[in-house]
């Protein structure tokens, strides 16, 4: 079992880290969604 040890804390931290980049994009697209209205009009 515990040659398993790592691999799993390695996906735990690679979700972790995919969830953050995740976070990021929603938040550039959601200030890009605010910000392009205004420009436009």
């Amino acid at each position: 079992m515990w040659k398993f040890d790592p691999v799993i804390r390695n996906a735990s931290y690679y979700r972790r880290r995919w969830s953050f980049i995740n976070g990021l994009f929603s938040f550039v697209f959601l200030v890009a969604g605010a910000v392009v209205p205004l420009q436009s009009s």
